[in-house]
This record gives structure tokens, C-alpha cells and sequence, in this order.
């Protein structure tokens, strides 16, 4: 875990707006999606009114859009996540997904103005471009397998 925990400590003292939460999520981007730190960095989203979206990548080469949500929890005790913040993603990822905007719609009310557009350009590559989308719950913490169960059952409903 140290090894791990400095690797984000590095990422922060390189971006020093970042907080550690996003600079975790930065490291995870960087580890399982894009090679490259900046743009992993670029594609962070998490602060006031994101909507739960701690980042949002759209990969035009693969075709997938990749939201994700993270927790990053410090300290020797695992914390099990709440089934709400996994429910959560997993609503997002619905209302990105159905046909009907109402949800969506919804979900961009208050919005902040770089996520709304996230949203929108996200969505838009969902619908009008066929891409798949892939939702990541990032966390140094645990998710019960019930509320796995239970995310994915809100996604195929």
C-alpha cells in the first residue's frame, strides 16, 4: 500500500490543485484507461455539483465512455462503501442510457457547466455514435457484493 499511496502523493505534488481524492482518481485513470497523466487529469469532474462524477473520459479510438467514481480512504481500516454512493453511479449511467431525456434532463439542472457538457457529449456519443459505456466505482475501500448485485440491477432495468 505504500508504494501505491505515494504514487498518488507524486501525481498531487505534480498537480497541486488537485486534491488527494482526484489525485487518486488521476492515478486509477492513468493505470486502467489512458497511459498518459495530463489527460487523465484532464478528465477529472469531481468537485461541486458534479453529479457524482469524480471523472468522465470519452475514448473515441475504442469507443467507450468511461465514467467513474472514486473513494480514496487513507489509514489501516478497509471502509465498506455505501450502498447509496454505488447506487448512485449506477442511476447516472441509467439516465445516460435510456431514451427518454427526462432523467437526464433531470440530472443536468444545476449542474456544473464542465460536467453538464461532459454529460451531454458522453450521452451523445451513447446514442448517436453506438459507443459502450463502462462505469467504474474506484475505491481503496470494499463494495459488498450486494451492492454490486443491486448497481447492476438499476443499469438493466
Amino acid at each position: 500500500m505504500q508504494d501505491f499511496s505515494k504514487e498518488v502523493l507524486e501525481i498531487r505534488d505534480r498537480n497541486p490543485k488537485l486534491s488527494l481524492d482526484n489525485a487518486f482518481v488521476a492515478w486509477a485513470i492513468r493505470a486502467l484507461i489512458i497511459d498518459e497523466e495530463s489527460r487523465a487529469v484532464d478528465s477529472l469532474k469531481g468537485g461541486a455539483r458534479d453529479r457524482g462524477i469524480d471523472a468522465l473520459y470519452i475514448d473515441h479510438e475504442s469507443r467507450i465512455v468511461f465514467v467513474i467514481q472514486g473513494k480514496y480512504h487513507q489509514g489501516p481500516k478497509i471502509v465498506s462503501e455505501k450502498r447509496n454512493d454505488v447506487i448512485a453511479l449506477a442511476d447516472l449511467g441509467r439516465a445516460l442510457l435510456v431514451n427518454e431525456r427526462g432523467f437526464f434532463d433531470k440530472l443536468l439542472l444545476g449542474a456544473d457547466p464542465v460536467v453538464k457538457d461532459g454529460l451531454i457529449r458522453a450521452r451523445q456519443a451513447l446514442h448517436q455514435r453506438k459507443y459502450i459505456l463502462r462505469l467504474l466505482f474506484i475505491t481503496t475501500g470494499k463494495v459488498s457484493r450486494t451492492h454490486q448485485d443491486d448497481a447492476s440491477g438499476q443499469i438493466e432495468n
